[in-house]
Parts: C-alpha cells; sequence; structure tokens
C-alpha cells in the first residue's frame, strides 16, 4: 500500500458516512479547493515506509470559517469553536479503531490550527494508519 491508496482508504470511509452532509463544502484528498469559504473536510497523509508492517499519519483536516464577532467594541474574525466542536465530535468516533481487510486506523489526537492561506482555522485529527503487508 502506498500514501495515496491510504488516503483514499480512509477518504472513502468518511464518505460513505455522514459527514458529507454535514458540512456546506467539500469532501477532498490531499489539499482544499483554492479559496473556499465553506466547510470542508481533506485528508492527506505523510510518508509510508516500505515495511511489512507498514505505518503512517493520515491527517482528517475539519476546515470552518471564522465568524466575526465584537470585542472591546471591534469586529474580529475568530474561529468557530462550536461548529468545528460539533465536526470534530462527529469525525472522531468514524475513525476510532476502524479495521477492515489488510489494514485498520485509529484516532490518535487533534488540535485547532490557523491556515494562513484562507485565514481560517482547522480541526487537524491525526489519525495512525496502519497496513500489513503479506510476502
Amino acid at each position: 500500500m502506498n500514501t495515496l491508496e491510504a488516503i483514499q482508504a480512509v477518504y472513502s470511509h468518511l464518505k460513505a458516512t455522514d459527514i458529507q452532509s454535514a458540512i456546506t463544502g467539500r469532501m477532498c484528498q490531499i489539499s482544499r479547493p483554492k479559496s473556499s469559504d465553506k466547510e470542508d473536510v481533506v485528508v492527506n497523509c505523510l510518508g509510508m515506509p516500505n515495511d511489512q508492517l507498514q505505518k503512517t499519519i493520515v491527517n482528517v483536516n475539519l476546515f470552518v470559517p471564522d465568524k466575526y464577532v465584537v470585542i472591546d467594541g471591534q469586529h474580529q474574525l475568530q474561529p468557530d469553536t462550536a461548529r468545528l466542536d460539533y465536526l470534530t465530535g462527529l469525525t472522531i468516533p468514524l475513525l476510532t479503531n476502524q479495521r477492515f481487510n489488510g489494514y485498520w486506523f485509529d484516532y490518535q489526537q487533534h488540535r485547532v490550527l490557523y491556515d494562513r492561506e484562507s485565514g481560517q482555522h482547522f480541526v487537524n485529527i491525526r489519525v495512525n494508519f496502519y497496513c500489513f503487508v503479506s510476502t
């Protein structure tokens, strides 16, 4: 198995769930649509070794547009923490202890990050991905 196949496996698993209908944007592999102002899910992956037991990290990034709030009388963009939390709560159970023929994956951790390109925040969910290559 290679990194593109690992991405496809997690992407296909999520695509078959209710996540697609819960977001306002798209589900994508590797990168987010340019200039998206919607809620998008992007699945990408770190490198995968060529060992008998292959292990990598698959990232599931949940992008949510920031929202304007008033702080000290000024309108400012801030992360939409309620929406980030909601989508994270929907997604993590779908990535926890999932086993398939020849590979499996499990939730590792998540954190909120800022995307400089879009000027928006997102939740990065890290997933341990394993594949046993039989000889």
